[in-house]
């Protein structure tokens, strides 16, 4: 009151130099604050380009205005929430903006109140103050009501956003093959675990809290300036703290611009931190094995170091702003007030009034005086969510148009000396098979690694159901880079890829992935039980698996619906036949084995492999060092090592037949013209045979210590009967053709038999049908017909004969093929 009195009668002198006085310390806060700013923006962005360690996405565009900065950010935003609000989140935002208002009215009717009750204690007038207590105590419900209203909107708000955003990129990040090429190929978006959990929930409470944080503050300044402008002091007042508040906003929101970058920087040093701890989880067993603890303490410190260092120059950057922020939202806010809320009682708006009503309306024109500075207080410092949040939305668009991205990325185009064209990364077709012919077939495919390095500069790979083959090699060869290709995960820089659908596609790794869940989970992954009851399997035919590959213990040990940590309680073989189990129970037609049993004992493995190999209708493509134990199971063993001494093997096989076929032909017509009993000279060529290849089968077998593929009797009749009647016939009618015709005559004729081993590989579907087969076949028969039509020496029996041994001989070879690759139907060689 006192205070009030000396306001009051304050000279015009005095009020003048108090004025003036105010105004200079003013100006010179405000002059300090600038220069703190400028050293604080001088400070930041020398810290920022000497600490800057790398960020987690890249930025190459150039520096863009802030306005342009701003609008950008914006507009991220803005794409963000068009597809983050549903019809729930904008129940809970009108829930906010319903309680917002209900509160702002009620702390005007506190201050009310409030200023009701002080004035009957002051002129202790008890009616009034017990009237003013009991409409308190009965609003008090009313306003917990409120205030819990608005925390539970907040939280659940919250809450829904961040499952809506999470549920979103999980749908993107396990798209296809979305998540495989983010972690493996994709170098932009590192500490993707982070970026998922962390900022996604930093990311939706910030834009909450600031949402509240804001529209708080804005309905408070336009209520109380309304009420403060109509009812109390007119619009001088506030006014004046509306002024203030356009001049010191855009200066502490220059002031905070550099905390968004740094804020960047703090989130991927905190993951990088994290990054450390996890591959020592993840690898404690060699690490230790290693002896490697101190060297992985370095790390940690090292990344330790780098986090604290960021966050203490975060501290002086936050020390100097909010030593800023006190001056201009606290202290000079208080002045500014004082001064604007003198206005009124100085100029004589009040001056007929008694002085309890001046004092009174001083009293909740102060107060709401004092409310309004705190809004405006709030407002400015609300920046600090501002900035939070265009740091989390940055982070968050950029992982969004990263993993939405992804599958499309821009093709990378390659050059190497071996190849004549460039590569370029997708340029490769891949095509699907026909379900009826399943088949794998590389049709002039190079093999890249995705950063482009030439592994393999064409390959050239044709397999179909029943065959199974080896692939060996050194390290870094390109075995498992193969199989990269064939499931889809790497690109392809060229060429065409057919095969079959990815579902008939079976991958077992050297480590398989144990998932979370029972231990029928393990066995039917990446099928739930209700695929594995829509497959009609029970629980007796995952039990049958497990015995087949020897691990029926662990149904003793743990039954089917057991939870355990399965990386952590199996041991590596026991994860492996797994692995195998689950082969048994997808059934693919193609099985791709990659040291899938390393970990297993031999006996074991020959027993699992002796299955596979007989029991299951499934090729198998096995990457093993165990070639010798693993050989009698498959067809072909490919040796990325020695494929050119392979390749020059097979001609010198070829160049060897030849020669002694050529020399059989000329000793076997110099010795019919003198003994003339062909069919008992092949079966003395039969018997020899026999006893070269028994022979040649023993010493095989005493080098190698393996037994070659056997038939048995069955067997024998079924699938050799045919070739064997057919190899005697051709040679039998060869032998006996010799009496009639001459050796150029039988030459040329005996050369028909590529044309009638082609037809008949087209006959068994050993070859596809295709145009340029037939060019072949055409080209080939005319040929013959031109050299033996008029022939001086020709002989119609003679020819005849030696035309119907070349078609038993084209069948001979059809009938060979199959039974050397154990099929009935559909198959054909290999070639690299």
């Amino acid at each position: 009151m006192s205070i009030l009195s000396k306001l009051l009668t304050q000279s015009s002198n005095g009020h003048k130099l108090s004025t003036k006085r105010a105004l200079v310390l003013s100006s010179s806060l405000v002059s300090l604050a600038i220069w703190l700013i400028n050293l604080i923006h001088i400070r930041t962005k020398s810290s920022l380009i000497s600490g800057n360690n790398g960020i987690a996405y890249t930025d190459k565009t150039k520096t863009k205005t802030k306005m342009e900065s701003m609008s950008k950010l914006l507009s991220h935003l803005k794409t963000i929430l068009k597809k983050l609000l549903g019809a729930k989140e904008y129940v809970y935002v009108m829930g906010i903006a319903t309680t917002l208002v209900v509160r702002t009215m009620c702390d005007l009717w506190l201050i009310q109140n409030g200023t009701q009750i002080e004035a009957a204690i002051i002129t202790a007038d008890i009616s009034k103050l017990k009237s003013n207590l009991g409409d308190f105590i009965i609003s008090m419900p009313i306003f917990a009501l409120v205030n819990n209203t608005l925390k539970y909107c907040i939280n659940e708000l919250k809450l829904n956003l961040r499952y809506r955003l999470s549920l979103m990129l999980y749908n993107k990040y396990t798209n296809g093959l979305t998540y495989y090429r983010l972690n493996v190929l994709d170098n932009e978006c590192q500490n993707i675990d982070q970026l998922l959990t962390n900022d996604v929930e930093k990311f939706c409470n910030t834009i909450v809290d600031v949402y509240s944080n804001v529209s708080k503050p804005v309905l408070d300044i336009v209520i109380l300036i309304h009420r403060l402008s109509s009812v109390y002091t007119g619009i001088s007042t506030p006014g004046a703290m509306v002024a203030y508040l356009l001049v010191a906003g855009p200066i502490l929101v220059n002031a905070r611009r550099p905390m968004a970058k740094l804020t960047v920087q703090e989130t991927l040093l905190e993951g990088q931190l994290r990054y450390v701890h996890n591959k020592i989880i993840s690898n404690c067993e060699e690490i230790a094995f290693y002896q490697g603890h101190n060297r992985e303490r370095q790390t940690l410190v090292d990344a330790l170091n780098r986090l604290r260092n960021h966050l203490s120059k975060m501290s002086r950057f936050k020390f100097l702003i909010d030593f800023v922020d006190n001056i201009l939202t606290r202290y000079l806010a208080t002045v500014c007030g004082y001064l604007a809320l003198s206005i009124p009682f100085l100029t004589g708006r009040y001056g007929s009034h008694s002085q309890s009503v001046r004092l009174e309306t001083y009293y909740k024109s102060g107060r709401m005086m004092v409310k309004l500075a705190e809004s405006i207080g709030r407002l400015v410092m609300a920046g600090r969510d501002f900035t939070r949040l265009a740091a989390y939305t940055t982070r968050v668009n950029q992982l969004i148009n990263t993993i939405e991205n992804v599958p499309n990325n821009a093709l990378k185009s390659i050059t190497s000396e071996k190849m004549s064209r460039p590569l370029i990364a997708g340029s490769g077709v891949v095509q699907v098979c026909d379900p009826k012919n399943p088949i794998v077939e590389f049709r002039d495919v190079p093999l890249c690694t995705p950063n482009g390095e030439l592994l393999v500069q064409s390959i050239n790979f044709t397999l179909r159901m029943g065959q199974n083959v080896i692939i060996t090699g050194p390290n870094g060869s390109g075995k498992s880079s193969l199989f990269r290709l064939l499931g889809e995960l790497w690109p392809l820089f060229g060429g065409r890829l057919i095969k079959p659908r990815n579902s008939q596609l079976f991958y077992i790794p050297q480590r398989p992935y144990m998932t979370l869940g029972t231990f029928r989970d393990q066995i039917i992954y990446p099928d739930s039980i209700e695929d594995m009851h829509r497959k009609a399997i029970t629980d007796d035919h995952l039990l049958e698996f497990l015995r087949i590959v020897q691990i029926e213990y662990l149904v003793e040990r743990e039954s089917l619906d057991s939870v355990q940590d399965w990386h952590d309680v199996l041991s590596g073989g026991e994860k492996q036949r797994i692995a195998l189990a689950r082969l048994l129970y997808h059934k693919p037609l193609f099985a791709i084995l990659d040291e899938c049993t390393s970990a297993v004992s031999i006996d074991v493995e020959q027993s699992i492999y002796e299955y596979l190999t007989n029991s299951v209708q499934c090729s198998l493509l096995s990457v093993t060092h165990r070639v010798k134990q693993l050989q009698q199971y498959h067809h072909f063993v490919l040796d990325y090592d020695k494929l050119m001494i392979t390749a020059f093997r097979t001609i010198g096989l070829i160049v060897i037949y030849y020669i002694f076929s050529i020399g059989i032909t000329f000793y076997q017509k110099w010795f019919i013209k003198k003994f003339h009993y062909p069919l008992s000279v092949v079966t003395c060529h039969m018997i020899v045979k026999l006893v070269i290849a028994y022979t040649l089968r023993l010493i095989y077998k005493s080098i190698t210590g393996m037994s070659r593929i056997s038939l048995s009797w069955d067997e024998n009749v079924r699938k050799l009967s045919a070739t064997g009647i057919a190899s005697a016939l051709d040679i039998g009618f060869s032998n006996w053709s010799f009496e009639f015709i001459t050796i150029s005559l039988y030459t040329m004729t005996k050369s028909s038999c590529i044309v009638f081993i082609l037809l008949f590989a087209i006959l068994f579907d050993l070859e596809k049908k295709r145009f340029s087969l037939i060019i072949v076949v055409s080209l080939i028969s005319s040929g013959l017909f031109m050299f033996t039509y008029q022939s001086t020496q020709f002989q119609i029996q003679g020819f005849l004969l030696v035309l119907s041994a070349s078609l038993l001989g084209g069948l001979r070879w059809t009938l060979s093929q199959l039974v050397m690759q154990r099929k009935e139907v559909g198959m054909k060689s290999i070639a690299f």
